[in-house]
C-alpha cells in the first residue's frame, strides 16, 4: 500500500506541481462521496451497441500511451494509472487524435471501491480530452471494454459513478445505462487520514 500511494503522490505530482499534491492531499486524509454502483452481468454474453464510425476504440499498445501521454492533458493522472496500479489502459480515437482513456481493474489489482472475485472486473480513471468531449466517447468505450471482458470469459463488470455536480452525473449515469449498464446500489465512499473505511478496500 506505501508504494502505490508513493506511486500516486509521484503522479500528482507531476500534474500539478506542489500545489496540486497540497490539494490533493485533503481529500486523501479525509474524503465522503455519495458513489452510485454499476454493472453489467457478462453471463449471457455482451455485445456493445453500435457508435459513432469516427471513433476507434481499442485496448492501448505502448505507442498508444506515448501518443496520449504528449498531449497538452497528457500529464494528468488519469493517463499512468499503468505506473501507479498495473491498470489495463484502452483508448480512444476521434478521427485519428487522442481523444478517451479509461482503465480495467481485475481482482487481482488494487481498487479504490468494489471488493473483486475472480472473474469480475471494474472500470474506472475515465478521461476524455477537452475537445473531444460531448461525442459519447466515454459509454462507448466502456461498452467496448465490457465486450472484451465478455470474450475473456468474465462474470461481471462494474462502473462508477462519484459524485459531482448533478447535471454531470447524470450525464455520466445515462451514458452507462445506454449501453447496458444497470443500477446495483448507492455507496458512501468514506477515507479518513488515508484508512479506506467504507466500503471495504481491497489491496
Amino acid at each position: 500500500m506505501i508504494g502505490r500511494a508513493a506511486k500516486s503522490a509521484r503522479a500528482i505530482l507531476r500534474e500539478g506541481g506542489f500545489r496540486g499534491f497540497l490539494e490533493a492531499l485533503g481529500p486523501f486524509l479525509f474524503c465522503r462521496q455519495r458513489v452510485e454502483l454499476v454493472a453489467i452481468d457478462l453471463t449471457r454474453g455482451y455485445t456493445p451497441p453500435p457508435f459513432d464510425p469516427r471513433a476507434e476504440i481499442r485496448k492501448a499498445t505502448p505507442e498508444d500511451m506515448a501518443r496520449f501521454r504528449a498531449t497538452p492533458e497528457g500529464g494528468r493522472i488519469e493517463f499512468f494509472r499503468d505506473q501507479v496500479d498495473g491498470a489495463e489502459p484502452f483508448v480512444a480515437y476521434w478521427q485519428g487524435q487522442p481523444a478517451h482513456i479509461a482503465w480495467l481493474y481485475d481482482s487481482a489489482l488494487p481498487n479504490r471501491l468494489v471488493r473483486l472475485t475472480a472473474g469480475e472486473a471494474e472500470l474506472r480513471y475515465a478521461y476524455t480530452l477537452r475537445e473531444f468531449r460531448g461525442r459519447g466517447l466515454y459509454g462507448a468505450t466502456n461498452a467496448v471494454m465490457a465486450a472484451e471482458l465478455s470474450r475473456r470469459g468474465y462474470r461481471r463488470v462494474y462502473g462508477i459513478i462519484v459524485e459531482h455536480d448533478r447535471s454531470f452525473r447524470l450525464g455520466l449515469e445515462m451514458a452507462l445505462l445506454r449501453v447496458g449498464f444497470r443500477r446495483v446500489r448507492t455507496l458512501t465512499h468514506l477515507r479518513i487520514m488515508g484508512i479506506q473505511l467504507r466500503p471495504y478496500l481491497s489491496l
